[in-house]
């Protein structure tokens, strides 16, 4: 009786493959676009739906900066600019997000393009800020940041010069207790009006950080 010959088949189980930074900040600026796309969709009577969208990009932006940190073991930050940023737009202005890299030379790199927040989302500066009404923002959150610098940033276009607050991570991923609020509101180039204008106090929402880099989401006024 004949055998038939045995054909041995090695089967090779393919390894999972984890994210890589260049293709994580990919991923976040097209989740950028895409809700920048969506935002101007949104009615201006309803600013629920761009508090929300601009929650989950703090909140992921806020994540690749720690990554960054301890990938490379060098100091991140999270800027927003706090004043209108020179050679950008002026509507920027706690509106955008960039993550950077300390250098040697005391210049920050840029990790990320600038992430804008969909309109009419805003970060509530840590000083409390006028309403559209006059009335004053009295005891509703307001954002706490590591700091407030005036900083080189250097990307692809060359060096600027931004004053910005910021939300920073050490090399082992640590970082001081920050808050960012978002909340509804206008922000008028210098050349109409230098004030931020914001709707209402009690409409907010935001994303709290704490020293070892764990985030909380706050949907609520009362949840600060």
């Amino acid at each position: 009786m004949r055998h038939s010959p045995r054909i041995a088949v090695r089967c090779r189980t393919a390894r999972p493959r984890g994210f890589s930074l260049v293709e994580l900040v990919v991923v976040l600026a097209l989740a950028a676009l895409a809700l920048g796309a969506g935002a101007r969709a949104l009615a201006e009577r309803n600013p629920g739906p761009a508090l929300v969208a601009a929650q989950q990009l703090v909140a992921a932006v806020l994540t690749s900066a720690r990554v960054e940190a301890l990938a490379t073991g060098v100091t991140t930050r999270v800027l927003v600019p706090a004043d209108h940023p020179e050679g950008g737009e002026p509507e920027f202005r706690l509106r955008q997000l960039q993550v950077v890299s300390r250098q040697p030379d005391g210049t920050w790199r840029a990790v990320t393009r600038g992430m804008v927040l969909p309109r009419p989302a805003l970060v509530v500066p840590p000083s409390p800020p006028p309403l559209v009404s006059g009335a004053l923002w009295g005891s509703a959150p307001v954002s706490s940041f590591a700091g407030e610098a005036t900083l080189q940033v250097v990307d692809a276009a060359g060096a600027r010069t931004l004053r910005a607050c910021y939300v920073e991570f050490s090399p082992r991923g640590t970082s001081p207790v920050a808050t960012v609020v978002l909340a509804p509101g206008e922000n008028a180039p210098p050349s109409r009006d230098a004030r931020l204008r914001f709707r209402e106090p009690r409409d907010v929402r935001g994303v709290k950080l704490s020293q070892y880099g764990a985030q909380t989401l706050l949907d609520h006024a009362d949840a600060f």
